[in-house]
């Protein structure tokens, strides 16, 4: 080997390894889902490093209360914290969630399940957690993709989020990264004992077929209403 090969490969060491621990880092431990991904088992996802980001939308007071059959006797109250992430390394966006259980029934385990909707048009997604400063902190437990497309990413609780017993007991936000999209208000599902609740939040705009059906639709409806003006 001269001294040139040797210069060259040196050079080449010094591209790949700081490429690869940037990418290392950008993902951390978190998991990459395919349609289909974690349904039958699902998958634990990991704690994720986002690294640095802009906040591109936020709301963080979004109220629910989840009816659990006892026609009011029976519920789970709280509120979900909402943004969305722009990644400055990536590019990408984050979908960050934080859900928040302010009051529960006697008898009430808590919210098991959380459903976020509208990935069907990415190959792939990330899905991850973020580190809390608590004591006592309850990451997801496992999360898997909808068949077909890929629509919604579920996250499961092995513990259920419920009201913390003190300041220093928190349930993780966690997060789903995709690659950027426009936004728009979509339903974000709480499941808590096979009862749910919908409410609104930010969100990836819906599979490209879907927006050419609507458009087919409306123009199908302009066609109908100028044959009946004849």
């Amino acid at each position: 080997m001269n001294h040139w090969t040797a210069s060259v490969r040196t050079c080449l060491l010094w591209l790949i390894v700081p490429a690869c621990a940037a990418l290392a880092q950008s993902i951390h431990a978190a998991v990459v889902l395919a349609p289909g991904t974690g349904l039958i088992t699902p998958v634990a996802p990991g704690l994720i490093d986002l690294g640095d980001f802009e906040v591109v939308r936020s709301n963080f007071n979004i109220p629910f209360t989840i009816d659990l059959g006892g026609a009011g006797s029976s519920t789970i109250s709280g509120h979900v914290e909402d943004r969305v992430l722009k990644l400055l390394q990536s590019g990408r966006l984050a979908f960050e969630t934080r859900v928040v259980v302010s009051s529960a029934s006697v008898g009430v385990t808590g919210i098991d399940t959380v459903i976020r909707t509208d990935y069907g048009h990415f190959a792939t997604v990330v899905a991850g957690y973020e580190d809390e400063d608590a004591i006592v902190r309850h990451p997801p437990t496992g999360v898997s993709r909808s068949q077909g497309a890929g629509t919604d990413v579920s996250f499961v609780f092995g513990t259920p989020i419920g009201v913390p017993q003190n300041n220093n007991e928190v349930w993780n936000s966690f997060v789903v990264v995709s690659d950027p999209s426009p936004l728009v208000l979509r339903p974000l599902t709480l499941v808590s004992d096979g009862f749910s609740k919908s409410v609104l939040v930010w969100s990836p705009v819906p599979e490209p077929q879907t927006w050419l059906a609507l458009a087919g639709g409306i123009g199908l409806l302009i066609c109908l209403r100028k044959l009946s003006a004849r």
